[in-house]
């Protein structure tokens, strides 16, 4: 059997979803059935490592050989209002999938997989070029998408052969919104595997500035800090649950993403509130599982979302959690059996969920059990790969035989 050639593409290695996803496939693939490699876009720069966070020392520590293209794509003006900004933003994007297309063809790559929009519409448009099938992965949510990116998921959506997202929320809703209803599409979820730590809770407590007293419950957010995560809006129930529940602290773990400004307004709020004492907010880049060492109590308050991987970190450690009814979650997290969901933007529900966790800790031990025990039926790193291997080997089959067939055409219409 012919070992089949993948090729994934990111923009980048911050801290998310999507390239937790891409590291998890490249630990887990079956190398004896697939050659791959992930391709890194955007020239690698240490200081906006610094600013956003990277899991470039994670690749480097698995022994994952990296494709640098060495671009800098993303700086055009993505509401497209500046046209010197996106002229620059499209010389550069002529440029990357050139570089991109010279590699396909050099590697003989038969299928490229590419995650996020930038890299989508890169991917799709050097694989289209090459004749290769073309896996893209999304999970953008309209409502925040700017002008120019609203215009890119269309082209890329043209040119791929399936669609793939983490949940059916946002598989459907990209389709239909971008109007590519006849795309392929195909719901594989996040797998991940359990985080695991060398270090004590009261070490990982001390690394983060977090009180070490025990009897001290810590509420953890761990999410890109981006408004639409819903950050203050947990700012808002703590004021409610320290009225209630005087042992308890809040610990908010992410890297910015565009708006560098948020992390700025957010601390605002909390010194408003009064509640500098019993909030940190911090971006760690070290192992995430040193993190949930630190966490008694999942929170996760997005206002939008799709299916966000550190739901099931939480679940994957039994962690009791509150999260919100948006995109895919309430697919993953069953209310009142694998954790408590509330409605968006409802500061109210959110404090009242999280009281009854603190102050009913053999309910929140149930929840967390059986959090656990969905993770390890669903959720695994295994079940994504090996779906994803499934999808791979069929696109490109799905590919080649749709060559053939137009070959054959060719040859008996001469």
């Amino acid at each position: 059997m012919k070992q089949l050639r993948i090729l994934s593409l990111v923009g980048d290695l911050a801290f998310g979803g999507a390239e937790s996803r891409v590291l998890a496939l490249a630990r887990g693939i079956d190398q004896e059935r697939f050659h791959h490699r992930v391709g890194v876009l955007n020239r690698h720069e240490p200081a906006r490592d610094s600013a956003f966070g990277s899991l470039r020392s994670e690749f480097a520590r698995s022994g994952l050989e990296l494709v640098e293209f060495e671009e800098r794509f993303g700086k055009s003006d993505a509401s497209g209002r500046n046209p010197l900004k996106v002229l620059n933003g499209v010389v550069a994007l002529r440029r990357m999938v050139s570089k991109v297309r010279r590699y396909i063809r050099a590697h003989d790559i038969d299928l490229v997989d590419s995650h996020l929009w930038s890299a989508n519409l890169v991917g799709a448009l050097a694989a289209r070029s090459c004749g290769i099938a073309s896996v893209v992965t999304d999970y953008c949510v309209a409502e925040v998408a700017p002008l120019i990116v609203r215009a890119g998921m269309g082209m890329f959506l043209r040119c791929a052969d399936v669609l793939v997202s983490d949940s059916s929320v946002r598989a459907n809703g990209i389709a239909n919104w971008s109007g590519a209803r006849k795309l392929r599409v195909s719901v594989i979820p996040n797998g991940i595997e359990t985080p695991i730590s060398a270090k004590t809770p009261g070490e990982a407590r001390k690394l983060l500035g977090v009180p070490s007293d025990r009897n001290m419950l810590v509420i953890g957010q761990i999410s890109g800090l981006s408004e639409f995560k819903g950050h203050l809006v947990l700012v808002d129930a703590a004021r409610q649950i320290l009225d209630q529940c005087s042992n308890a602290f809040f610990l908010l773990v992410g890297f910015p993403r565009q708006d560098l400004d948020y992390p700025r307004r957010l601390q605002a709020r909390i010194d408003e509130l009064g509640l500098s004492s019993r909030f940190r907010t911090i971006g760690y880049e070290g192992p995430i599982a040193d993190v949930w060492q630190a966490i008694d109590i999942h929170a996760h308050a997005s206002l939008l979302d799709s299916l966000p991987i550190a739901i099931a970190e939480g679940m994957a450690l039994g962690k009791p959690a509150v999260v919100t009814s948006v995109g895919g979650i309430p697919t993953m997290v069953e209310h009142g059996v694998t954790g408590l969901v509330v409605s968006p933007d409802d500061a109210n529900a959110l404090a009242a969920s999280l009281v009854q966790l603190i102050k009913d800790p053999e309910f929140a031990r149930r929840l967390g059990d059986a959090a656990r025990h969905r993770f390890d039926k669903e959720y695994r790193t295994t079940v994504m790969t090996r779906r994803l291997e499934a999808l791979f080997a069929e696109t490109v089959a799905v590919r080649q035989s749709g060559v053939a067939r137009k070959t054959e055409a060719h040859y008996a219409t001469h």
